[in-house]
């Protein structure tokens, strides 16, 4: 149940996407120009209403393809230089986020680090960390 409650939390927070089921089409010369939430007010995602359905995240967090989209807009950011990925024996993963130089880490340090068993959750996780996201606040919201 955690993984909804993550992939909820990507969509919303890290894509800012509007999740809510409460939306109004809006039409301009005589096309569908948007879908916006009558909550928010945000613009809806035709793409994401279509393929997860109203009210649904995508599987950020369980399908590695989804999980890559996620990782693909923390490095077309700019923000972050290097995302390194290492593992045990154990199965354990530790991903390790870096900001790049242009952000001033001129010693390649690691700015975000995690750790565990899943990479897609993994990724989910981390990203939501690079917005300033306290690792213990997710675990909180996402109920794990």
């Amino acid at each position: 149940m955690y993984r909804i409650a993550l992939d909820k939390l990507i969509a919303e927070r890290f894509f800012g996407l509007c999740l809510h089921k409460n939306t109004e089409l809006v039409y301009s010369i005589g096309r569908l120009d948007k879908i916006v939430c009558i909550d928010c007010h945000l613009e809806v995602s035709q793409s994401v209403a279509i393929m997860a359905g109203w009210g649904n995240a995508l599987p950020y967090s369980t399908d590695m393809n989804y999980a890559w989209q996620v990782f693909d807009k923390l490095r077309d950011s700019g923000k972050y230089c290097c995302l390194d990925l290492s593992s045990d024996y154990n199965y354990i993963y530790d991903f390790d986020l870096k900001l790049s130089e242009l952000e001033g880490n001129l010693n390649h340090k690691t700015t975000v680090h995690t750790n565990g068993r899943d990479p897609a959750v993994l990724i989910c996780i981390i990203a939501l960390m690079s917005i300033g996201m306290e690792k213990e606040e997710i675990y909180n919201l996402i109920g794990e």
